[in-house]
């Protein structure tokens, strides 16, 4: 024991110090957190938006309106997606059992169409009659058909000539506005559609 007397130095104070403190208890390590750059990045564009809506209020607005539009249209564009993919493992499905597989070409598509009309799936009867206006156009070379496509895609890379590409673009907003806008359909709205096709592929190539 060191008596009251007695003095420490401050190097053998450090030393033991630095001996008490390199023990592995008192390594403190900070954990790695991978999603610190996500958390980072989302207080700054919340932070960015909070100065714009202050400074330029203006801008502000357009911006989130145009945000707003953007995100529902990328939901009509995975609920396409999601509603055809359904559809087509419900055929490929049905043509598991049939003991020769038919080429589904347009014709084909027309056929299952109508026999989807006759048993009241209107819904299901429009999406092939899309898919039999999609292969008479490829065949056409206007488009090259692919079941990943949307019909919004198809539209963008549609070489059709100014009429055309305005008659189908017709065809691909009446197909979005009766599919997922909620409008009705029916027996009527069928073969309304089927002579808005019929303007379509009145015309050619561009």
């Amino acid at each position: 024991m060191i008596s009251p007397q007695e003095t420490v130095s401050t190097d053998s104070v450090r030393a033991a110090l630095d001996e008490v403190f390199s023990a592995e208890r008192y390594q403190w390590n900070v954990p790695p957190d991978p999603w610190r750059w996500l958390r980072d990045l989302i207080r700054e564009v919340t932070a960015w938006f909070s100065r714009l809506e202050v400074e330029h209020p203006g801008v502000y607005y357009v911006l989130v309106v145009a945000l707003a539009a953007l995100f529902v249209a990328i939901l009509v564009h995975m609920g396409y997606l999601t509603w055809v993919a359904f559809r087509t493992r419900e055929d490929e499905r049905s043509a598991a059992h049939e003991s020769v597989r038919e080429v589904r070409d347009a014709a084909w598509h027309m056929r299952r169409a109508l026999e989807l009309e006759d048993a009241g799936a209107f819904a299901e009867s429009l999406a092939h009659r899309f898919a039999a206006l999609v292969h008479l156009l490829d065949r056409k070379k206007v488009i090259r058909a692919h079941p990943s496509k949307t019909p919004a895609e198809y539209l963008l890379e549609a070489r059709l000539d100014p009429p055309g590409r305005e008659a189908f673009e017709g065809v691909v907003r009446w197909l979005y506005d009766h599919l997922f806008g909620g409008r009705p359909l029916d027996a009527v709205h069928l073969r309304e559609f089927d002579q808005r096709v019929q303007e379509v592929t009145a015309h050619g190539p561009a």
